[in-house]
């Protein structure tokens, strides 16, 4: 059987460091201990981020490596054993302990992982423009078994006049972020303007953004708002139409759903902080899944941020404006949106340009481990 050396771990955590997390933030610290044993912290910026001002997207983002962990590990011949713990609040407070055991998977185990194991590496977000083409019924079958495996469930809002509906509705949130100077600043605080191969181990390069061509009009029109604040509307604008076009020209939005329940939440929201970290685990297979499909993804985390906080006064009269739209439109047309917990959602589909996309860079294996 093989023996799991510090070196062994370190490994695991190289492979699986390629984990995403929301504006590429990678909130995960990791502490090894004599026992072999793995206990994940929380490593969040002091700044609130556009797609995390909840830490909605913080928890999710745990939940991905802790997956690509368990991915890895089994890679390497040992199956991990993952406690999420209920108090998981607090930078300090452990947010999961990982126990790593010796296994021996069958050969059907052991080809599925390594499918997986073998583009956790490549896997990306991708911001392009998708083809207007249907999920098949296997495809979507193989989706819905994947998320039911892992206590999850699927819905897939599809069609052209139904995305573009949800599309629309979710430009409530890009008013909101554009108009909120905080919000706003940190966002393009994460934003580098330049490409991704000279970029910092954090944060989104300009060319990751699918932005093409606009990319120079973006870069401009930011400079230039900061002394010209009526640009700020046409950003806004554009980001709107953007939002919507780019949904509407997807396969499918998914949203990804578990049964509701009353546990300990987030410091910000009324959010289950343990749900949010299971459903992160089932989001990154999922995303690995579509991976060897030829498929690609993009979170849409304000829907999970807007669900999760319906009234939420703690961001004042704007935030609460859009989230009334986004919370009325949820309940008039997902059937589901009362009875489960939305907690990851994304536009997948086959993307129109053959070039890859360009990725962020990842913290080294020493950046993300707990030095004393």
């Amino acid at each position: 059987m093989p023996s799991l050396s510090p070196e062994l771990l370190k490994q695991i955590l190289e492979e699986a460091r390629f984990a995403p997390s929301g504006d590429n933030i990678q909130p995960w610290l990791f502490k090894m201990y004599p026992d072999h044993s793995l206990v994940l912290h929380r490593n969040e910026p002091e700044n609130l981020l556009a797609s995390d001002y909840f830490l909605n997207a913080s928890f999710v983002a745990l939940g991905c490596i802790l997956e690509n962990v368990a991915i890895a590990s089994e890679h390497y011949g040992f199956s991990s054993t993952v406690v999420i713990h209920e108090d998981c609040v607090s930078d300090e407070t452990p947010q999961a302990t990982i126990h790593f055991i010796p296994t021996t998977l069958s050969a059907e185990q052991q080809e599925s992982n390594e499918r997986l194991f073998q583009v956790m590496c490549k896997r990306h977000t991708d911001r392009r423009p998708y083809k207007k083409q249907p999920l098949d019924d296997t495809t979507k079958r193989l989706f819905e078994k994947t998320a039911l495996e892992g206590g999850g469930k699927l819905h897939l809002i599809e069609g052209e006049e139904m995305l573009d509906a949800f599309g629309k509705t979710l430009g409530s949130h890009d008013t909101y972020l554009w108009n909120d100077a905080t919000l706003r600043d940190n966002l393009i605080r994460f934003i580098h303007f330049s490409q991704s191969n000279h970029s910092a181990t954090s944060g989104m390069p300009l060319d990751t953004l699918g932005l093409g061509t606009l990319s120079i009009f973006f870069k401009t029109a930011i400079l230039l708002a900061y002394r010209i604040p009526l640009l700020w509307k046409v950003i806004c604008f554009a980001s709107r139409f953007g939002t919507q076009k780019t949904l509407s020209a997807s396969s499918a939005l998914v949203f990804l759903t578990l049964p509701k329940q009353k546990i300990q939440t987030s410091p910000l929201s009324d959010t289950p902080t343990k749900d949010l970290v299971r459903g992160g685990r089932i989001a990154e297979r999922l995303w690995l899944l579509a991976e060897t499909l030829g498929l690609s993804l993009q979170p849409q985390y304000a829907f999970v941020a807007m669900a999760h906080n319906a009234g939420n006064e703690k961001l004042g009269q704007s935030f609460l404006s859009a989230n009334k739209k986004i919370i009325a439109f949820l309940r008039s047309h997902c059937p589901w949106f009362e009875k489960e917990s939305l907690v990851f959602a994304y536009r997948i589909g086959f993307v129109v340009s053959k070039k890859r996309a360009s990725t962020t860079e990842r913290k080294s294996v020493e950046e993300i481990l707990w030095h004393t």
